[in-house]
């Protein structure tokens, strides 16, 4: 009967009781944000969407250009500068369709890249 006792005593001793504590509980509730701090908020908020898509951007420009340099031929110019000379900054010309080709096989042949495409691939074996 003592866990009884409690639990009777504890919520209920007339109807009162249990709802005072709640009403009580209540009148401790945070009080809404006001209207100048939410604003702060979805301001700062903005700036912060803002920036994210700037770089957003900024990424896209450079796969954009990155594209347009493969179907023009000049995809591997740093490769080329770096080979040859001619200044990695500038412009370079675009290779011909057999340029592109023999450096693909190339590549596709090259056990550097072979290596990596293939778990436990040696090229001495």
């Amino acid at each position: 009967h003592g866990g009884r006792d409690a639990l009777g005593g504890g919520g209920g001793g007339g109807g009162m009781g249990g709802g005072g504590g709640v009403l009580g509980d209540l009148g401790h509730m945070p009080s809404p944000p006001r209207r100048e701090a939410r604003e702060k908020e979805l301001k700062e908020a903005f700036v912060q969407l803002g920036d994210a898509n700037e770089v957003l951007n900024t990424r896209a420009v450079e796969v954009m250009k990155r594209m347009s340099d493969k179907l023009m031929g000049r995809d591997y110019a740093p490769e080329l500068a770096a080979g040859g000379g001619g200044g990695g900054g500038g412009l370079q010309e675009a290779d011909s369709v057999a340029a592109q080709v023999q450096r693909l096989i190339h590549m596709a042949v090259n056990h550097e890249n072979l290596c990596q495409s293939y778990i436990g691939w040696c090229p001495f074996w």
